[in-house]
């Protein structure tokens, strides 16, 4: 019983904790998911010609992004890849070339564009 009692109990502390971050950061999210709608899709270099293949994210794409991987990295509570693909999906985000932001698109979005940008925790030893 006390295994039954632990789990309640730790469910409960997770949704209190899911709680107060929506309250401190579900304006902001939301905010941000909107500039990365309006910002998607394909952005081209200045130096890339209207022809060109060589596709990217716009800055104001990049720059919500690293924030919002920024407020889900400081939870505790969530994988920000991972809450980054499901919100991207929901609101129907796309990536630059046009694809649907799966966990692997948004992982590519994280190495290729957000890496050293991002506020990592420092490794506790």
């Amino acid at each position: 019983m006390a295994t039954y009692d632990n789990m309640i109990a730790y469910l409960k502390q997770m949704k209190a904790a899911e709680n107060e971050f929506q309250l401190k950061h579900g304006k902001r999210i939301d905010e941000l998911l909107e500039i990365c709608k309006k910002s998607q899709g394909e952005y081209r270099l200045a130096h890339h010609g209207s022809g060109s293949w060589a596709t990217t994210y716009s800055n104001e794409f990049v720059d919500a992004s690293i924030e919002l991987y920024n407020i889900f990295g400081s939870s505790k509570i969530y994988i920000p890849i991972w809450e980054m693909s499901e919100l991207f999906r929901k609101h129907g985000i796309r990536s630059c070339r046009g694809a649907e932001m799966f966990f692997d698109r948004v992982e590519y979005l994280y190495e290729s564009h957000l890496k050293g940008k991002v506020n990592e925790p420092a490794c506790k030893t």
